[in-house]
């Protein structure tokens, strides 16, 4: 399967997926939401999955990686920052490089416009919604 949904420093992303994601950090605010992205057709990240016991305050979010379900699909993380920028931390670089090609943080209001997405090295990525 050829995958598409990460090339020319953009990745593509369902708005269907999107808006579920941002209602998961509506939900959970003012702690952090968090998710593993996931490429099912390989087209674009159309799912996610939910991670067990996850562990959230306002300032970060904890799981158990014994318990991630294994699946060759997931291509990265999602997260909310419900204070502050869209922008990653030191921890969040750290932990970028260990999951993935992927990974997205929402700000507060948790729009598209407050959704960033950043590749494995931290380097922001344009998001484009199919």
């Amino acid at each position: 399967m050829h995958q598409t949904y990460f090339q020319n420093n953009a990745t593509y992303l369902k708005k269907e997926l999107l808006e579920e994601l941002l209602e998961g950090c509506r939900n959970t605010h003012p702690n952090e939401f968090f998710a593993m992205l996931s490429s099912k057709s390989g087209a674009a990240v159309d799912e996610y999955v939910v991670v067990p016991l996850v562990y959230q305050t306002s300032n970060s979010v904890g799981y158990r990686t014994d318990l991630l379900p294994f699946d060759k699909s997931v291509v990265g993380t999602f997260h909310s920052h419900p204070f502050g920028f869209a922008k990653p931390s030191n921890a969040d670089r750290d932990s970028f490089s260990r999951k993935g090609q992927i990974h997205m943080i929402a700000s507060s209001p948790f729009t598209f416009e407050t959704t960033k997405a950043y590749d494995r090295d931290g380097k922001q990525m344009e998001i484009r919604l199919v």
